[in-house]
């Protein structure tokens, strides 16, 4: 019994470990092709911020997004509540946004879209005087929920102005600047968009605006990070009469794709490649991305999706990969260490018991050769040998199948000896049985006698005294 247990202890270990090593290369295999088995279609949720430049550039990243197996659902931001607050609440993955996001908890810069630009107009007599003559004013930077409000802001802190102190601030949106009647217009009006949002253009047109020329635009541009200076052509905002009259310094804000951390990284790149790789980017004049590209200016970290976009082209194989797979190198090692062990101690084992075969088998035709040439009849003897024969037969047996030895020639020779022997104990059985009956058996009472010694037939009737 303690024979059998063993032999089926080795069998489990054997066949958990085969186990235990399908399953690793099943993982290595399983995270090596992740990205080949991985569902090319993908679902991100991205809020839309208010204003006819940010909707036309989310269609056109809806519209492309869709040829790479991305599917972007458009979630409209709601008043008070901007993009930045969609991503934080979880009800939006993407949003576009102007300017320098701020840190925001588990939210990670994609990528660069662009730039869109300051537009600062006034009233005419304002707008002549420069911003002394806005002390006092009423200036609207936007709605509160507008992600470049406080880049308007900026500007006027950099002129002196406080908001409060030296102006009032306005808060109304793009749509009620086009329907609010001129007499209740703000003096000063600031806005974000392309190089003529349609709220700045009714304004010069249908109002009288003028825009302001601020001459610290290159020194702000310069120390705050995400504007840059450009020049807008003369007529931009009306051609006849022609505002304004020559090209216009001005102040960019850069267009920036950020997202939650969470984000799956493989929908992230399949967006970058659709952004970057196909016709939105050409049509846009997007570069390529780079480190360089990306700037240093940035204030959240990049995603894990912009990360793998950066070495999609890069050889797997790298001194950063081996130096991150240190540690499981050190386990596949032991583990390979303690495969060896446990194989070579199974293989042992496996001797073992082939070895104490043999010498159950030999000490078993031993003890049949020596009841036979007995002189004692013990056939329960010679019985109980061939039962154990079939026994160490039937072990025998049971190894060869777990072990999947068909083959090996030494174990079918043993296992004929051992059946040549259990016929040859049954005939000395059989052979012990019939000696004893042959023996025993009565002998004919008038085989060997003399004729005259046999006794006279006696005829009924006849008396004592002889015949008549």
């Amino acid at each position: 019994m303690a024979s059998d247990r063993s032999r089926n202890g080795a069998s489990s270990l054997r066949r958990w470990t085969l186990i235990a090593l399908g399953g690793l290369a099943f993982v290595v295999v399983g995270l090596a092709l992740s990205d080949y088995l991985t569902p090319d279609r993908y679902v991100l949720r991205i809020a839309a911020p208010r204003g006819a430049a940010h909707d036309a550039l989310v269609r056109a990243l809806v519209e492309h997004a869709a040829r790479y197996g991305v599917e972007l659902t458009v979630v409209r931001e709601a008043a008070g509540a901007g993009p930045m607050n969609l991503l934080a609440e979880g009800r939006a993955d993407l949003c576009v946004m102007s300017g320098l996001p701020p840190v925001v908890e588990g939210v990670a810069e994609v990528v660069r879209l662009g730039h869109e630009t300051l537009h600062l107009v006034a009233l005419p007599a304002l707008a002549a005087g420069g911003f002394d003559a806005l002390r006092g004013a009423r200036i609207n930077l936007g709605p509160p929920e507008a992600d470049w409000r406080d880049v308007a802001q900026s500007v006027f802190t950099f002129a002196g102005l406080k908001p409060g102190d030296d102006y009032v601030a306005s808060e109304l949106s793009a749509e009620a600047l086009l329907a609010t009647p001129t007499a209740d217009l703000p003096d000063v009006v600031a806005a974000v968009g392309g190089d003529c949002p349609a709220e700045i253009a009714h304004l010069v047109r249908h109002s009288g605006y003028r825009p302001l020329r601020p001459g610290f635009l290159a020194a702000l541009a310069q120390l705050r990070p995400g504007l840059g200076l450009a020049t807008q052509p003369a007529g931009i905002y009306c051609p006849v009469p022609p505002v304004p009259m020559d090209s216009l310094p001005v102040l960019t804000v850069d267009v920036r794709l950020v997202a939650r951390s969470d984000a799956s990284p493989r929908a992230v790149k399949a967006l970058l490649s659709a952004v970057l790789d196909g016709e939105f980017g050409r049509r846009a004049g997007l570069p390529g991305l780079s480190e360089a590209r990306l700037g240093d200016d940035r204030q959240l970290r990049l995603h894990a999706g912009t990360l793998a976009f950066l070495r999609r082209h890069d050889p797997w194989l790298t001194p950063e990969f081996v130096e991150e797979t240190e540690d499981l190198r050190n386990l596949l090692a032991a583990l390979g260490f303690g495969v060896l062990v446990s194989w070579r101690a199974l293989k042992r084992k496996r001797r073992r018991i082939v070895r104490e075969t043999l010498h159950e088998v030999d000490a078993l035709e031993r003890e049949a050769l020596r009841l036979e040439t007995s002189d004692r009849v013990d056939a329960g003897a010679l019985l109980r040998v061939r039962h154990e024969l079939a026994h160490v037969k039937r072990r025998l047996v049971e190894q060869i199948v777990s072990h999947e030895r068909f083959a090996d020639p030494f174990l079918t020779e043993l296992l004929a000896h051992i059946d040549a022997l259990r016929r040859g104990v049954l005939e000395a059985v059989a052979h012990r049985a019939q000696a004893p009956a042959a023996e025993a058996r009565p002998s004919d009472p008038g085989r060997g006698v003399r004729p005259s010694a046999r006794p006279l037939p006696v005829t009924a009737g006849a008396d004592a005294g002889g015949p008549r």
